[in-house]
């Protein structure tokens, strides 16, 4: 008896991917008026999700963020901004945005599940400011075999 989704033309019409990794960034400073690579993968894959907590000084809000796929770049507005403006999910966003604590501005930024990339997948937090900033977090993703 046969299982599984039927192989009419010689391959699967399904994505093969490998097993789910994971990328940890520990507490990494950013340098004020610098710019620091959070995520990084190259190659082919999917992302199933992940998260990235920027904390507690008074200018974290001001970080901002720059996601890379394949190639091309968007920079995105500031934390803060994207909070405000409404990114805290139910959209087809790449980002969700929470505050955690408004007392001392610290932020959690989701990265969306399922987006796919050809060549590579990257996220750079910059701090635009005078003063240091911090991240941290983890991302799962697969590459196709």
């Amino acid at each position: 008896m046969a299982k599984g989704y039927p192989d009419f033309f010689g391959y699967s019409v399904f994505p093969q991917f490998g097993i789910y990794q994971v990328e940890e960034k520990g507490a990494t400073v950013i340098p004020a008026g610098d710019s620091v690579t959070v995520f990084d993968v190259e190659g082919k894959g999917t992302i199933y999700g992940g998260y990235m907590f920027f904390g507690k000084t008074d200018i974290t809000g001001l970080i901002t963020l720059s996601l890379t796929i394949d190639g091309f770049t968007v920079i995105l507005p500031s934390i803060k901004t994207m909070l405000e403006a409404g990114w805290i999910g139910g959209l087809d966003l790449p980002f969700i945005v929470t505050e955690v604590n408004d007392a001392i501005p610290s932020y959690t930024v989701i990265v969306q599940a399922n987006i796919t990339f050809a060549e590579q997948f990257k996220i750079t937090a910059s701090a635009n400011v005078t003063a240091d900033a911090s991240v941290n977090g983890k991302l799962f993703w697969a590459k196709l075999r």
